[in-house]
């Protein structure tokens, strides 16, 4: 059974580990990261943001493919209502590592399916709590010395080698990776954009 892409899609990122989500359905798409000022409004909590981020994402992107259906997204990493973003260098990474390790807190994605040519849009949110395994400062250090973690939300990859440092999940696995691509698919799915086929 193959799923049959009805439209063309346009992903609103460069996210390497979003394009491999829609490859490995084997869905055809183009990307295209757009550029917008991401600023969190006075009191705007967590997920209104990445809701709001995700939104002005694929409203950006729309305007350069409007003949397609765009996905956009934005994932905050949250521990006691403070948003860690990405690490500024490898000192800050350990700091934010050091911060997490032994805790739980929660990633927070907005997402959104635009299609103006139809006027429908969907936005939809998903919250995943991770719990960092209690980790000695050489381990920390060692794992921020591979680089992983200078480029990510909070400072770990869970699907690379920061896997060493989660020792459990409550939630979306795929949230905490990019994007909430179960939830997603069933929407397109439900939709119509996609459909399933024994041909």
């Amino acid at each position: 059974m193959n799923i049959q892409q009805h439209r063309p899609i346009t992903l609103a990122s460069s996210s390497p580990r979003r394009k491999s989500f829609l490859k490995n359905f084997g869905l055809q798409f183009t990307s295209f990261p757009p550029d917008i000022k991401e600023v969190r409004k006075s009191g705007e909590n967590p997920i209104e943001y990445v809701r709001r981020m995700a939104m002005e994402k694929a409203e950006v992107t729309q305007g350069n493919f409007p003949e397609s259906l765009i996905l956009s997204g934005d994932t905050d990493v949250v521990l006691d209502g403070v948003v860690l973003g990405k690490p500024n260098d490898p000192e800050d990474a350990l700091f934010l590592l050091e911060q997490l390790s032994g805790r739980d807190h929660l990633v927070h994605s907005g997402f959104c399916l635009m299609d103006s040519k139809n006027n429908w849009t969907y936005i939809g949110d998903v919250t995943t709590r991770v719990w960092m395994r209690s980790l000695p400062k050489k381990w920390l250090e060692w794992y921020v010395s591979t680089g992983e973690p200078l480029d990510k939300a909070g400072a770990y990859s869970i699907q690379g080698m920061g896997t060493l440092l989660v020792e459990r999940i409550e939630g979306s696995h795929n949230n905490v990776v990019g994007y909430p691509i179960e939830i997603i698919i069933d929407v397109l799915v439900r939709e119509g954009f996609l459909s399933l086929s024994n041909n």
